[in-house]
């Protein structure tokens, strides 16, 4: 009767060894499992950054590109202004140059 109490023991301290080591490599399984699933999402996460960046980098591009046309073309209307008005004054100066000419000789 003794040696099956400790039959019966020595074969339960077998399945609890069992149990345990099971649930150690369950749990290591569970670990690597939730590493590799981080490592995606980390990945995922970097490339969705990657696109949106593209994304908002283009979008500043082409307001930067609108932004230019415009101031370029109010500079270009202020020079096509001024031109016009040196023009001008350049032909009153010339006319009255050419009167104070005319007039002395």
């Amino acid at each position: 009767m003794i040696e099956e109490v400790i039959k019966d023991i020595r074969h339960a301290e077998d399945e609890a060894d069992a149990i345990s080591f099971k649930g150690v490599q369950d749990s290591k399984a569970i670990v690597l499992e939730a590493e590799m699933k981080a490592e995606k999402m980390r990945k995922d996460v970097v490339l969705e950054c990657r696109e949106e960046l593209k994304s908002v980098c283009a979008e500043a591009e082409i307001k930067a590109q609108k932004q230019r046309e415009s101031i370029i073309g109010e500079g270009k209307i202020f020079a096509d202004s001024l031109q016009n008005n040196m023009k001008k004054q350049s032909e009153k100066i010339a006319e009255f140059i050419c009167d104070s000419f005319v007039k002395k000789f």
